[in-house]
């Protein structure tokens, strides 16, 4: 994980890199840079989803067809009255003529008057205003019709259309003029005409700048980009001299708004459009198609343009700050994909027009700028951190270097081999030696070739061959010359970079390796108490789960020590001082001794804690078992001592210093005390043997023992006991073998001391009752009495050293008898418990495992 300064620096970078995007996404949307592909996009999307065609217009063609039966163009003004009035004879809604009238008929003056009445009579007809330059730099006049036409028009419009820097016409103004834009388009103001009443708003963009008041230059107001229906023709079409002539149907005029202009070849003007060349009175007609529908569309102005292109451009840069190079590019790429789509989204449905190249360049740009910054700063940090790891790896291997007789002097002493030596490449003192092995070593920089010769007995274990082969191959520096890195820079990283990762990973693997084969406890804690490490001892003697979360103080609180965990915590971070403290796990009997380390790893201060937990339960036990021994040794054994030290002093005392005579009976008495005394010093000294000898006790000296033998054995050794006491011993035996791996002497002491203890605790003439069983893969011995039994709270610790049931004073022993049989029960992988029910006698279960072994069973 990167530090805080290092994110932050990141995060400053990629801000300037965001704001010089920012930039370039202006610079590109006011320099309209690219704004060919801008258009060309347009134009896909246009095209690829036209608008529906008009359905209420009808242009009249002036077609070739036209001009070869009315005659040649210009025609008589009186051919346009008698159209007019065909077209009001069959009702049509109103008529625009797309064709400039702007002097006087010179062949047929009265034609002017009929042509001005006809407009008159039909009422709802528009005619053109055209504005012209009279020539190269000069004067802009504005062409109207004639004053009789213009007096008796509904209304006038300009017919212009604006085209791009391509020569593809898309959009027009609706409202233009000299020095002021008061002439409303040809089809505005057929729209006005066919729908008077509505209070229709002129849609458009409208010019930043103040108007200028020139008439010299001309004023332009409200620009709409126009959707077309699609290639020509689109708008139904009739020709003009079928209308004069009465070819045409009356329905079909009916109703109709009308467009008249020129189609024919040479006289007609032709408009380049998204869908090809198209004549100027169909592209009237899509206009007009587009007010009535309210489907033109508005560019967004240019200063909004560029700044919502640098907030976009800047915010989406942002937002992917903390993304990977392969997420950032999908971004990229979902950001272009998204940002062209609601472009065409914002054509087709909202009819506005936002061109998206002032936000994709920046975005495409973004993503190799950034990651060229990054790969370099990856190369400069790699190429530091790798110069580094290599000085250490030279310093390391110049230290062994110099220390390579004494290696091999060491793992020569284990492996016994004393005829050895080292020499360089050009000595040929490995003659006298029967095996010799070359390596290279680094030394000064340099590659030096040095042989290991060496005399290997014929007896030499195989074992120590090879660990002695493999120590010297392990002080090779150097197996093979070092490939020559690649002249790319990149590629020669990464390959010094997986050279030196192949060498951590087996830095890592050995650190972990020691780690794990310690056979203490280990967990290391950060200073919020998350386990940062757990070795595999831990997770087995603590049952920690690998993917559950450790909580420190809850860990803690189940070993229990003399004082508070807080408080040896707090000691250890504030006053950076080691503790150690003896814990005692809880529900079981283990005993630890846990040493704390508080350690600086991230930073100056404690952040890091380290736990050691070492099992010390056979030591705490050793410990208990010496003091319980002491104590034996000071009260029970030396009581017997003393008591018949104590004899001889009292009859040297009253009998030997007198001159009585001694009576024969006197002496039997006090040697009987002498000898009862040393009866007992000598079973206890016979149980501390025995006990000492179970605890000892090892599987490598087991044999298969005969149960059935080992109980008849025992019953025959305490068969003089029971019968003094009138106790009668059953025994019940299953007919089957019985046979374990194990000590036998140790086995049959094993159910002398129950048979012993059961004639010890059991009243006269009772019964003792043996059984032997076999259940599953086990072996079971019952051995019960009719004796006391023994008090509920007295079971738990019946098998423990030195402990004896409480209130049974008038019967002798040392405490041992039960804990041998709990050692040589488990000794033999088995185990044993008791049933008691005090005043009724107890039960001694011993289950030992089976030996398994077919071909036994079968004979």
């Amino acid at each position: 994980m990167l530090p805080f300064n290092a994110i932050s620096s990141v995060f400053v970078e990629r801000f300037i890199l965001a704001l010089v995007m920012a930039l370039l996404a202006i610079t590109i949307s006011i320099s309209r840079w690219g704004y060919s592909v801008d258009q060309a996009f347009y134009d896909a999307v246009l095209t690829r989803f036209p608008s529906e065609p008009p359905k209420d217009l009808l242009i009249v063609a002036i077609d070739e067809r036209s001009l070869l039966e009315i005659g040649r163009w210009p025609w008589s003004r009186r051919v346009h009255a008698q159209l007019l009035d065909k077209l009001r004879e069959a009702d049509a809604q109103a008529v625009a003529f797309d064709i400039i009238f702007p002097d006087p008929d010179r062949y047929d003056p009265q034609s002017d008057q009929i042509f001005s009445e006809a407009i008159a009579n039909f009422g709802s007809v528009v005619l053109s205003v055209h504005m012209e330059q009279t020539y190269q730099g000069g004067q802009i006049l504005e062409v109207l019709p004639t004053p009789i036409l213009a007096s008796s028009a509904a209304a006038l419009g300009h017919v212009h259309v604006e085209y791009d820097v391509d020569g593809v016409c898309r959009a027009v103004f609706l409202k233009e003029g000299l020095g002021e834009a008061y002439w409303p388009h040809l089809m505005l103001s057929l729209l006005n005409l066919v729908y008077p009443d509505e209070d229709y708003e002129i849609p458009g963009l409208r010019p930043n700048e103040s108007i200028t008041n020139s008439s010299f230059a001309i004023s332009r107001d409200y620009f709409n980009l126009i959707p077309l229906a699609g290639p020509p023709p689109q708008v139904e079409s009739v020709s003009y001299t079928d209308v004069i002539h009465d070819r045409i149907p009356l329905r079909t005029l009916s109703d109709k708004v009308v467009l008249i202009g020129a189609t024919a070849q040479g006289m007609g003007d032709l408009i380049a459009t998204p869908f090809g060349t198209m004549d100027g009175v169909e592209f009237n007609a899509n206009i007009y198609k587009s007010l009535l529908h309210k489907t033109t569309i508005i560019p967004v102005d240019v200063h909004l343009h560029w700044i919502f292109s640098c907030i976009i451009v800047f915010v989406l840069i942002l937002s992917g700050a903390y993304a990977t190079p392969r997420q950032y590019f999908i971004l990229t790429s979902v950001y272009v994909l998204s940002i062209t789509l609601l472009s065409a989204i914002f054509i087709l449905y909202a009819r506005l027009w936002f061109a998206p190249l002032a936000v994709i360049i920046p975005l495409l740009l973004f993503y190799p700028i950034w990651s060229w910054r990054r790969l370099e700063q990856a190369i400069r940090f790699l190429r530091r951190e790798l110069y580094r790891a290599q000085q250490e790896a030279e310093s390391s291997n110049q230290q062994i270097d110099t220390k390579l007789a004494e290696r091999l002097t060491f793992v020569a002493k284990i492996v016994g081999l004393s005829q050895w030596q080292i020499s360089d490449g050009s000595s040929d003192g490995s003659k006298s030696f029967n095996h010799m092995k070359p390596i290279d070593v680094v030394s000064s920089d340099n590659f030096n070739r040095v042989s290991i010769s060496w005399d290997e007995s014929s007896d030499m274990d195989t074992k120590y061959s090879q660990l002695w082969r493999s120590a010297i191959d392990l002080n090779a520096n150097v197996v093979e010359k070092p490939e020559k890195k690649p002249a790319e820079l990149v590629t020669a990283t990464i390959q010094s970079l997986r050279k030196a990762t192949q060498e951590a990973e087996i830095n890592r693997k050995f650190t972990r390796q020691c780690l794990e084969n310690i056979r203490g406890a280990i967990v290391v804690t950060n200073i919020f108490g998350e386990a940062i490490l757990i070795n595999d001892t831990a997770r087995s003697s603590f049952d920690l789960v690998e993917d559950k979360p450790l909580h420190l103080l809850e860990f803690l609180n189940d070993f229990q020590i003399d004082g508070n965990w807080l408080h040896l915590i707090q000691t250890a971070i504030l006053e950076q001082t080691d503790i150690s403290v003896e814990a005692k796990l809880a529900n079981t009997e283990k005993e630890y001794l846990c040493q704390l380390v508080a350690l600086n790893w991230q930073s100056k201060y404690t952040d890091t804690l380290l736990f050691s937990f070492t099992d010390i339960t056979m030591v705490k036990e050793s410990e208990r078992a010496r003091t319980e021994a002491l104590h034996f040794l000071s009260h029970d054994l030396r009581s017997p001592v003393v008591s018949i030290l104590a004899l001889i002093e009292q009859y040297r005392n009253t009998k030997l210093n007198r001159d009585d005579v001694v009576e024969k009976s006197e002496v039997h008495s006090m040697l009987s005390d002498i000898e009862a005394y040393a009866r007992k010093n000598l079973s206890f000294a016979e149980s501390f043997l025995q006990l000492a000898r179970a605890e000892i006790a090892g599987q490598s000296k087991f044999d298969l023992c005969d149960i059935h033998s080992v109980i008849d054995n025992a019953l025959l050794m305490v068969r003089h006991p029971a019968s003094q006491k009138k106790i009668k011993i059953d025994i019940s035996r299953t007919m089957d073998d019985m046979w374990v791996e194990g000590d036998g002497e140790l086995l049959e002491r094993l159910l002398i001391n129950l048979l012993t203890n059961a004639i010890k605790y059991s009243s006269s003439d009772t019964l003792v009752q043996v059984f032997a069983e076999v259940e599953g893969s086990n072996l079971v011995i019952k051995v019960k009495d009719q004796g006391h039994g023994i008090k509920p709270e007295d079971l738990p610790n019946i098998f423990q050293r030195f402990k004896r049931v409480a209130g049974q004073t008038n019967v002798s022993g040392a405490g041992l008898g039960l804990h041998f049989v709990e050692i040589v029960a488990r000794k033999h992988g088995g185990s044993v418990r008791v049933e008691s029910e005090f005043g009724k006698g107890s039960c001694f279960i011993v289950v030992l495992p089976a030996y398994q072994d077919d071909t036994l069973l079968d004979d």
